[in-house]
């Protein structure tokens, strides 16, 4: 099991809550105490009340049938769970500490509590104290009146609401006047949220704005979910479906710029000072800055002039031959009839399609007469060619080179008489993780970059003229995610970090400050038993640290910048958790269990029915998503990330997830695992965690039955689960797979898969392995899926009819990737699921006969 987080014994100021409403530790309640309070309150309130056919809010208590099999009142439990969650838990549970804390000065802040968007609190971060703090009861003795609302004005101002007069509150002052009603911010009431179900399409964010920019994803619930941060002057390329929701906001000041939502078509959204422009493309294609046509045709794009205007440098690129274009047929446009058929073309490169033969070029003058190169790299074995930058001085400009395959990527300069040099060229007989954990930093006249060497990510310093190692400036058996800041006067550098404390989680995110030159030992600014998100005041003395595990609330604190020192907490208790523990809901469970080496740790999570109390096993239903582009199991606090795992859970299952082998985030070895191995998907890891789940909850957990569930590369591995794990795995349901990774799209199979195309890629194939069918099998597709071509399902159909197996297939008309995740794409998935695993035939007591045949 995880080590618990200790209790909290700290003697720095806390602000003083209501004793009802929170408790001041940070140890998370025990699985035994929760269940103590939800038999009591089940014993207390009687039975599931139904009205018409949903829940009635006011007498809500959400005690389940005897025996969790499927019934009627279990799929009306399981459908309502979210929504009686939400409206149990607290306004920002699911939302960002950026959103709660404003910034009055480089040492003042104040604060609005999660539990109470009404209490404010103000806090001297030098003095590490609280200086004021409002709640209900302190706003009505200023106002005069009980406060309704209050909303967010610049930073140093609060705008309070009683009845429809408004009052604003000074912080720095401590002035109360009288205002007018404030002009609503995206990010008030009337904010727009993402709409589920559009089709595949793309916004491209371009920032003319003249600060940095911070991109979020608006979910349905009003949540926001960081992507990107994008520079001045810079854009950023993002896939998104039709109707989701995006939020910009300056970075720095952390002010929302705008909202947008994505419509079926590709969208271009500028970002200007203080608004957004949002135009639809006709095309797919990002559009490219082309300066014409060079001899042979070649066109000259990504043009970008020296500093002193003299140069410029530049890509020629040809173009691929014969590239693939797919057409997807919508079977039902419209809600007439007989509509004909309408046709969707894309491209869409697949593994082994040509590629576009890009290499650099330098011109000379403003007629841009083209310089010889002399030596250079195999251009033609190219993945890609980008321009990164010129250096000050004018030069050379430096690109970056990707060999196709991904075993090898290379910083290399050009300079202004054309000849070529390595800056820094990375190797590895397996695959470089280009697109998931490279980092190239510039600074004056050095680099630093990232590299797996030594079997973890870690930073490295080099020197742009000669090329050589300056340094190494982390080491461990941990991983550097990320650098969210240099300070090049003070030639620091602030990491994002996992795994750098043996005692926790090694997913959970820290933050490190480093030395570049080595004089100082590297400082942990963090250290809490969680997941953690800092956010720094203006002047980066102070920052405000929000950490919090799924099994633990937020807990926010103010620290020194200059040690990491703790100044004040704003928050620790658990609120949420004894609200919702009175309708029988526990927070996911965290477990660890060794994998398939017998030593390697994997982590997951648990989720069970609401006040289910371990006296009867229950059937287990894995979430599977193994992509190795990343983790993929929860690690922060939140009460509806799991909403799809607990609708399972309530109809009478144990739901799971993990990751296994061949997933990102951990050792160099660890992801390896899925080097022209993508079919492995960390199973036999995931296998060998559920039997030590089984051994620790003998009577919960029945490992006879066992189900699992995934989509798109999930889908191919839940799949993958009943094919080579058919003595473990008993049903499966996966929607829109990549089941033949030759099918699929190009740069996402070519990364893991390797290039040139090997036997290996036929030999995954869950076509061709069609013939080993055992179990039940539900597959779903969306007809118009633009990310996971829909014959790829197609493809394992006729495979299983050749092969006389049976199954369950829908297809979606007129929907997109991910369709199997509609809300009738989930019921199935639950009726597949009742029937496969449990026997009965869904909200009704017929027994069927269950088989894995």
């Amino acid at each position: 099991m995880y080590t618990r987080a200790p209790g909290c014994s700290c003697s720095r100021p806390r602000v003083q809550l209501p004793s009802d409403r929170v408790s001041h530790c940070c140890r998370a309640p025990s699985l035994a105490v929760l269940l103590q309070v939800h038999r009591r309150v089940a014993l207390s309130s009687g039975s599931l009340v139904v009205v018409g056919g949903n829940f009635d809010w006011r007498r809500m208590t959400t005690v389940p049938s005897s025996d969790w099999s499927g019934t009627a009142s279990d799929y009306q439990r399981a459908w309502a769970l979210s929504a009686v969650v939400k409206a149990r838990s607290l306004p920002a549970d699911d939302g960002d500490v950026a959103d709660r804390v404003h910034w009055v000065s480089g040492h003042v802040l104040w604060y609005r509590m999660r539990y109470d968007d009404r209490h404010v609190v103000v806090v001297d971060a030098s003095a590490g104290k609280v200086t004021l703090s409002h709640d209900a009861d302190r706003w009505r003795e200023l106002v005069g009146g009980a406060v309704d609302e209050v909303v967010v004005s610049p930073p140093d101002a609060v705008l309070a609401r009683a009845g429809r007069r408004w009052m604003r509150y000074d912080v720095a002052s401590n002035r109360l006047t009288s205002c007018c009603s404030p002009s609503r911010s995206p990010t008030a009431a009337n904010a727009i949220v993402s709409v589920d179900g559009g089709t595949d399409t793309s916004i491209t964010f371009v920032n003319k704005s003249g600060t940095e920019v911070s991109i979020y994803w608006v979910d349905t619930r009003g949540s926001s979910r960081h992507y990107a941060d994008v520079a001045a002057g810079a854009d950023h390329y993002q896939h998104t479906y039709s109707g989701h929701a995006w939020r910009v906001e300056e970075k720095r000041a952390r002010r929302t710029i705008g909202q947008c939502v994505a419509t079926v078509c590709d969208s271009l959204v500028e970002v200007g000072d203080g608004q957004l422009t949002l135009t639809e493309k006709k095309t797919k294609r990002r559009s490219v800055k082309k300066l014409g046509r060079a001899a042979g045709g070649c066109a000259i794009v990504d043009a970008t002039e020296s500093p002193d205007g003299r140069f410029t440098a530049a890509i020629k690129e040809t173009a691929a031959k014969g590239g693939r274009t797919l057409q997807l047929r919508e079977s039902a446009p419209g809600t007439g009839f007989r509509h004909p058929e309408l046709t969707k073309s894309y491209e869409y490169a697949k593994p082994g399609d040509d590629r576009s033969l890009r290499h650099p070029c330098m011109l000379r003058g403003r007629r841009r007469k083209p310089v010889p190169l002399e030596g250079g790299l195999p251009w033609f074995a190219a993945w890609s060619v980008e321009f990164l930058r010129w250096h000050k001085s004018s030069k050379y400009a430096m690109f970056l080179f990707n060999e196709r395959g991904h075993q090898m990527l290379s910083v290399f300069a050009v300079d202004t008489a054309g000849r070529v040099r390595t800056v820094v060229e990375e190797r590895s007989p397996t695959f470089i993780d280009y697109s998931g954990k490279q980092i190239i930093h510039f600074l004056a006249d050095e680099l630093l970059w990232s590299s797996e060497r030594d079997g973890y990510n870690h930073l490295y310093l080099y020197d742009l003229a000669s090329g050589q190692l300056i340094r190494k400036i982390t080491t461990g058996q941990w991983v550097v995610r990320g650098v969210e800041h240099v300070d090049e006067g003070g030639r620091t550098a602030l990491l994002t970090v996992s795994g750098i404390d043996p005692d926790q989680d090694p997913y959970c995110v820290h933050y490190v400050r480093v030395d570049v030159d080595g004089r100082e030992p590297l400082l942990r600014l963090t250290r809490g038993d969680g997941t953690h998100r800092v956010r720094f005041g203006p002047e980066r003395r102070y920052y405000v640290d929000e950490w919090s595990r799924v099994d633990l609330e937020p807990v926010v604190e103010v620290r020194r910048s200059s040690d990491g020192e703790l100044m004040a907490v704003l928050e620790s208790g658990q609120p949420s958790i004894g609200r919702l523990a009175e309708i029988g809901w526990t927070p996911p469970e965290r477990f660890a269990a060794p994998g398939r080496d017998g030593q390697t740790l994997m982590y997951g999570i648990v989720v069970r029915p609401t006040f289910h109390d371990g006296s009867r096993r229950l059937p287990v239903i894995e979430h599977i998503y193994a992509g190795p582009h990343s983790s993929f199991v929860p690690k922060a606090w939140s009460v509806s990330e799991c909403d799809t795992m607990r609708e399972l859970a309530e109809l009478g299952f144990i739901v799971v997830q993990v990751d296994g082998m061949g997933t990102s985030n951990r050792s160099k070895a660890f992801h390896d695992t899925c080097w022209r191995n993508v079919a492995d998907a960390g199973l036999p890891d995931r296998i060998c965690w559920m039997k030590a789940l089984a051994q620790r909850y003998p009577s919960q957990v029945d490992l006879d039955r066992v189900g699992i569930y995934g989509g798109s590369a999930g889908g191919q591995s839940a799949m993958g689960a009943l094919l080579f794990h058919p003595e473990f795995y008993k049903a499966a349901a996966a929607d829109c797979g990549c089941h033949d990774n030759r099918s699929d799209k190009q740069w996402w199979n070519e990364a893991w898969m390797g290039f040139p195309i090997g036997p290996h890629y036929e030999a995954q194939s869950n076509a061709t392995n069609a013939s080993r069918l055992q179990g039940r099998l539900l597959l779903t597709v969306g007809e118009l899926d633009t990310n996971v071509d829909p014959a790829s399902t197609m493809q394992v159909v006729k495979a299983l009819i050749a092969n006389d197996k049976d199954f369950e297939l829908v297809v979606f008309p007129s929907k997109g990737h991910g369709a199997g995740e509609s809300s009738y794409g989930r019921r199935r998935r639950m009726d597949f699921f009742v029937r496969s695993l449990i026997g009965v035939e869904p909200r009704a007591h017929r027994v069927v006969t269950t088989t894995t045949e």
